[in-house]
């Protein structure tokens, strides 16, 4: 959710610098183990009423601080110009993966007819469904083209 906030925020130029602060901060804080020292001295309704406090705030922070552009489509138009076929051929293979995944070495053993065939299946499916995605319409100057 950072990145993406500060991928929004910030231009291509500096988005970089920013991103690697967050990931510094990141660092710093699971190496010292930051987050286990705080649990073992803390009950769990204080880091549950915690954690909630300081999502609360930070939405109220990006709603009223965050300023996406966005274009003004009627929501047909905007409907109209998903590809719906890529998209549910998307989560039509991944889906498939997972349950290959899943039923690997649980249900059915790794080399069993349908584990093969289902990550066989999924994998064909993510893989062409690059071939089915079709960019011809996009939004210029907050109009659909």
């Amino acid at each position: 959710m950072v990145n993406i906030v500060v991928s929004d925020m910030f231009s291509l130029r500096d988005r970089g610098l920013y991103i690697a602060i967050t990931s510094f901060v990141w660092t710093v804080g699971s190496s010292i183990g930051l987050g286990r020292r705080i649990c073992d001295e803390a009950e769990m309704v204080f880091l549950d009423q915690f954690v909630r406090s300081v999502g609360a705030v930070s939405f109220l922070v990006l709603l009223f601080c965050l300023k996406v552009p966005s274009p003004r489509i009627p929501i047909a138009a905007g409907l109209k110009a998903i590809d719906w076929t890529g998209s549910l051929l998307l989560v039509g293979g991944a889906l498939i993966i997972l349950l290959a995944l899943d039923f690997g070495d649980v249900v059915y053993s790794w080399f069993s007819a349908t584990v093969i065939c289902l990550l066989v299946i999924g994998l064909f499916v993510v893989n062409d469904e690059g071939a089915v995605l079709r960019a011809d319409r996009v939004v210029v100057n907050g109009q659909l083209t």
